[in-house]
């Protein structure tokens, strides 16, 4: 085969950065949330930051391989994709909120800390585009 084309590779720093970003500010919010108010608040938050990691992972892993299947495929009538990329993406939605009911209604932990945990993904995507633009031409992967 050889190596995978540059366009494909041309942001890979990034996504990965905003996957550790998105697990590491939520664990560090869940720290403060149980030191400042509880510990059922903490694990709430960093629940719901594991949830949103997952769901990143599930959704990042479920684009790239349509991605592949496409380009290999590519001419072909009619494309086929493995049910188990369908139900990987569909599925996230589903491990969300089992895992939202379950903290919430089992384990009763206050529903703005799981919530609260779900928006770590947009605090970490926000952090890594400002140290995108902060990193200054040469800096990134581009």
């Amino acid at each position: 085969m050889g190596t995978a084309p540059r366009h494909s590779r041309i942001g890979a720093h990034t996504e990965r950065r905003i996957g550790h970003l998105t697990l590491g500010l939520g664990l560090v919010a869940a720290a403060i949330a149980a030191a400042a108010h509880s510990a059922l608040a903490g694990l709430g938050l960093a629940g719901g930051a594991v949830l949103v990691w997952l769901n990143y992972l599930w959704l990042h892993g479920g684009v790239a391989a349509i991605s592949r299947l496409s380009v290999a495929q590519a001419g072909a009538e009619k494309p086929r994709i493995s049910r188990w990329v369908w139900v990987r993406l569909a599925g996230r939605y589903a491990l969300m909120a089992a895992g939202a009911y379950a903290m919430i209604f089992f384990l009763r932990v206050p529903v703005w800390s799981v919530f609260a945990g779900l928006c770590s993904l947009g605090a970490g995507v926000m952090l890594a585009a400002v140290w995108e633009l902060a990193g200054g031409p040469g800096k990134t992967d581009l």
